[in-house]
């Protein structure tokens, strides 16, 4: 037993004790290790996939900048860099891939309890995205993980969930563009209609004012109308037409250009910057963009199937098992002792 001295445990005694029941304290230490190797080869292992990102090239955008006289719609890579992060982190970007890739069967949900919930546990809060914004010099550094028991689909889903995304920030991209064009449309064909009617009204107005000045023409008698050849033959003058009222051309020309407005069919040709407008249009008619050709990121690593499984882990788990079960063991016999002793001596 142990002897005490004044309340101190003696070394010789407990290394006694140590002895006299070894065979129970290796029981004990033997069957929680045992325990512990027992857990690590039954439990479900857990993989780690991971993808790296980096902010994209001016070329991997350059198919989204459109920059002329008609319309100006100018990103930086930094700009669509975050929309492609915000994206990652979207719940419901992650919903729409949950759903179209039936991840919740492949999870092995059975029916029982809410969806949702499985939803959260066992995707959502698996699916991390970090981002270190303590450093500046690594805060462009994205990166995507998940955590499952199937190692070659945790890598898939991850880069499956990557590509997925950026072809939705391009498709919006695009979507906002081709939107913008269409509007700045609408605004150029409003202004084509408008100076079309206008020009109308004006061709209108202008035969109304020739036949009025036909009218004055035919009204002149004799005098009137030796002034009006003296307007006309001045010698060597040039006479300044537009302040001249219209009633002192010639009838003959009033007559032909009341004839030519009133038969002209297309105003077109007449009204000033109307081709220019057409051009305008004509050009964001000609917009095209290839969703292949931009990269709202640069891929600095891709997934790859994991090798190894980062829970649990085997070692530390068996020599904390074994840890524990060595204390255990050594409570259970101290305890035990002093039981004894304390029977003994009552």
């Amino acid at each position: 037993m142990v002897e005490l001295n004044k309340g101190e445990v003696s070394l010789i005694g407990l290394s006694q004790v140590l002895r006299e029941q070894k065979k129970i304290l290796f029981t004990i230490w033997f069957f929680i290790t045992f325990m512990g190797a027992l857990y690590v080869l039954t439990a479900t292992p857990v993989f780690k996939a991971q993808a790296y990102f980096l902010p994209p090239s001016l070329k991997d955008i350059q198919a989204l900048n459109v920059n002329n006289n008609t319309l100006k719609v100018l990103y930086t890579p930094e700009s669509i860099y975050e929309l492609f992060v915000q994206f990652l982190k979207s719940r419901s970007n992650r919903r729409d891939f949950y759903r179209l890739n039936d991840i919740e069967n492949k999870l092995g949900f059975d029916g029982e309890g809410a969806r949702e919930t499985f939803f959260e546990k066992q995707f959502n809060e698996k699916l991390i995205v970090h981002r270190n914004l303590k450093k500046i010099e690594l805060s462009n550094i994205v990166s995507l993980s998940f955590e499952g028991s199937d190692a070659e689909l945790t890598s898939q889903w991850v880069n499956d969930y990557v590509k997925f995304t950026s072809a939705k920030v391009v498709k919006q991209l695009v979507e906002e563009i081709y939107t913008r064009a269409e509007a700045r449309k609408v605004e150029l064909n409003d202004k084509l209609v408008g100076k079309l009617e206008i020009a109308k009204v004006r061709r209108y107005d202008r035969i109304i004012m020739l036949e009025e000045a036909l009218d004055v023409a035919a009204a002149l008698n004799e005098d009137d109308k030796k002034i009006k050849v003296e307007f006309s033959s001045s010698d060597g003058l040039a006479l300044n037409t537009s302040s001249i009222p219209l009633y002192l051309l010639s009838e003959q020309a009033l007559k032909a250009e009341i004839t030519s407005l009133k038969n002209r069919k297309d105003d077109a040709p007449f009204v000033a910057g109307l081709r220019d407008l057409e051009e305008s249009v004509a050009t964001l008619n000609q917009l095209s963009i290839d969703p292949g050709t931009v990269a709202p990121f640069f891929l600095d690593q891709k997934s790859t199937v994991p090798e190894r499984a980062i829970k649990p882990k085997k070692t530390l788990t068996v020599l904390l098992f074994s840890v524990i079960g060595l204390l255990i063991g050594l409570t259970s016999v101290f305890l035990r002792d002093a039981f004894i002793k304390s029977s003994v001596e009552s």
